[in-house]
């Protein structure tokens, strides 16, 4: 290493070394040197290569086994060649434990060779090609093995180069960071294409995951599969797209403009049969590549309306450096939100889906009383807070002489809008009177006829304003002396599909359980996934017996007080269902369904610590949930403090929106 003082210097050595062609110009330090009454006599320049670590770093930043194969897929898509459909084939080797991505695309020549080595290296981020970061080979190779090589063939050469990465070899050098050395053979002229080979695997190869990688990638590049632009074949077998079965003519083109000239385009529709999470929800693509699967654009927006299914093509919007998700905090993805959910077509979906949830009446004509549409079912809060929203989204519920609209307001409970044939009855959802219906839709019937009754008054406008003051009053007052006497009224939170399998533990078991986070919070979940994962606790020695009786139901699968490793191995090995995890506690409570702040704080504490981050991301619901009134910071930080948890949940919520 050359160290200089005087940058005279080293203009005079970059010089000599330009005209010699050999100079290395990172092996040169120059430094920054000041005298003492600070005036400046030079600069310093430092070497700033990468430790050799870095690609075994790069390997640890969250890939599963399937995402770091799309990687190396993506890049075989974005070299097909134009006209063709090239053939791309992934091989799970568990007899030489190897994992192999082949195809029959362009193929590299030495310089693009070079690139596709290169950390950080994106050539093509701005063409609408699936490569975007230019980490994604090296990163997602490393998480997958130790050992990983690149043989290419450039299309019209009889050329193959490779080049090869050892962890071993390149950790164990010495100096700075140390080039490939790329083996050159021969080729048949007819041959070309990229095959990547990872070995000295430090991911499980299991049974099953063939098929749940084939039917993976049938979802995420189905648009390249339909298109006929690619054919994918894992360890010999086709991935074939699966499309929801969608009812007769409910499909409907989303093309939505956006600020900065950008648009938002794909298909929304109503499922034919009962959503599950395989095909409920949307999907949302980039550059015609599936980033989320079973998206509801939101919590708050889309839990009332579970059989609208779509897709949505954000080619504009940033996504994560996995791809496995859109930076949900940017504004061009709250600007599409926004716009996708305003659409008159999403807003008419969800009406639609509203009315067919359960087998549920239709509300709307129920307040105009009559038939088997007036009866009205008792719902818990949160069904019918969701019911009420989306039949709101869509209009005035109600048809004749004064239909509902809610809004959201500062105080009152309801107003008359407008007069005669025009009045609408604007209910304030923020109200405490709303809030303390068990089933907000009686209230709205009543207040529908008492404003009726009184539309004909003089004294219409003195009269309403003095009944809300003393029907507000009136539920404040209460609410308070409740809260005194510590007798808040409690509420069911376990959804119903859940409320079989705790009868039937009931039944059959004398100990204390209780059903919380995912179990109470699933349908908040912004994401549907193959596998759900409940979480139940039950009291010390009573575990085995809990698990015995959960396992002999059909359709769940039991592990007891797992580790983190665990429940990833098993949650990845399964090809849907549900997982129930069974933590033996302490203190359960006697309730056998968390409230909605404890079964959050719960849910943070698994995924932070017991489910190793698989729904991480849905701790976003708390701002939904907090906004809908069905939690608060306090009652939360409350729970949390308990669980010893208080200050890093704190830390959390205080980076929230």
């Amino acid at each position: 290493m050359i160290i200089f003082t005087d940058f005279s210097d080293l203009k005079i050595y970059t010089k000599y070394c330009a005209i010699m062609g050999s100079f290395k110009y990172k092996n040169a330090i120059f430094l920054k040197s000041r005298t003492s009454h600070g005036a400046r006599v030079g600069n310093r320049r430092i070497d700033i290569t990468p430790d050799r670590s870095l690609i075994k770093k790069l390997g640890r930043i969250g890939y599963r086994t399937e995402q770091a194969i799309a990687e190396l897929v993506d890049n075989s898509i974005d070299a097909r060649v134009a006209g063709t459909r090239e053939e791309v084939g992934v091989e799970l080797d568990f007899g030489r434990r190897r994992i192999i991505v082949r195809d029959d695309g362009a193929g590299m020549g030495l310089d693009a060779l070079r690139r596709a080595w290169v950390l950080g290296s994106s050539p093509h981020a701005a063409s609408g090609r699936l490569g975007m970061f230019g980490i994604g080979m090296k990163s997602a190779c490393s998480a997958l093995g130790r050992s990983f090589s690149t043989r290419t063939t450039v299309m019209g050469s009889t050329v193959e180069l490779t080049a090869a990465y050892d962890e071993n070899r390149w950790l164990g050098g010495k100096g700075g960071w140390p080039g490939l050395d790329v083996e050159e053979s021969s080729a048949e002229a007819s041959a070309h294409g990229t095959t990547v080979s990872v070995s000295d695997l430090s991911v499980a190869l299991y049974r099953g995951q063939a098929s749940h990688i084939r039917a993976s990638f049938g979802r995420r590049y189905a648009h390249y599969i339909f298109d006929g632009q690619v054919r994918i074949t894992v360890n010999g077998r086709l991935c074939v797209p699966i499309e929801p079965d969608i009812d007769v003519g409910s499909k409907v083109p989303l093309d939505i403009d956006l600020p900065g000239g950008n648009r938002a385009h794909g298909w929304a529709a109503i499922l034919r049969g009962r959503p599950t999470g395989a095909d409920s929800g949307f999907g949302l693509y980039r550059n015609g590549r599936l980033v989320t699967s079973h998206a509801r654009l939101g919590a708050g927006a889309m839990a009332h309306m579970p059989w609208v299914v779509g897709e949505l093509h954000l080619d504009h919007v940033p996504v994560n450096v996995l791809k496995t998700g859109f930076l949900t905090d940017s504004a061009a993805y709250r600007d599409a939100m926004g716009a996708v959910l305003a659409s008159p077509a999403i807003r008419e979906l969800a009406t639609m889906s509203a009315r067919r949830k359960g087998g549920e009446p239709d509300h709307a004509l129920a307040l105009d009383g009559g038939g088997a549409a007036a009866r009205l079912p008792r719902l818990g809060d949160a069904a019918s807070r969701r019911l009420l929203h989306a039949l709101s989204d869509s209009g005035p519920i109600g048809s004749g002489r004064m239909p509902v609209v809610l809004e959201d307001a500062d105080s009152g409970v309801y107003r008359v809008v407008g007069s005669g044939a025009n009045a609408v009855i604007a209910v304030n959802r923020n109200s405490g009177l709303f809030r303390a219906f068990r089933n907000p839709v009686y209230l709205l019937g009543m207040l529908r006829i008492e404003a009726r009754a009184l539309s004909g008054h003089p004294d219409a406008q003195r009269l309403l304003s003095d009944r809300n003051r003393e029907w507000e009053g009136f539920v404040s007052e209460r609410s308070r002396a409740g809260a005194a006497h510590g007798r808040a009224r409690s509420r069911d939170t376990l959804p119903e599909s859940l409320a079989e399998l705790r009868d039937m533990i009931t039944s059959r078991s004398s100990a204390r359980f209780q059903f919380t986070a995912l179990s109470i919070l699933w349908p908040f979940l912004n994401n549907l996934y193959r596998v759900m994962t409940h979480t139940v606790y039950t009291a010390r020695g009573a575990g085995h017996e809990l698990k015995g009786i959960i396992s002999g139901y059909d359709g769940y699968r039991t592990l007891l007080d797992p580790n983190s490793a665990q429940v990833r191995v098993t949650h990845d090995a399964m090809d849907g269902g549900s997982l129930v995890v069974i933590r033996e506690r302490h203190d359960v409570p006697k309730s056998t369904a968390a409230t909605y702040s404890k079964a959050w704080v719960d849910l943070y504490a698994e995924a932070k610590r017991g489910c190793s981050g698989v729904y991480e991301r849905e701790l976003e619901m708390f701002w939904d949930l907090e906004a809908y009134s069905l939690m608060s910071k306090d009652e939360v930080l409350r729970f949390a403090k308990r669980r010893k948890l208080g200050a890093e949940i704190r830390e959390y919520l205080g980076g929230g929106r």
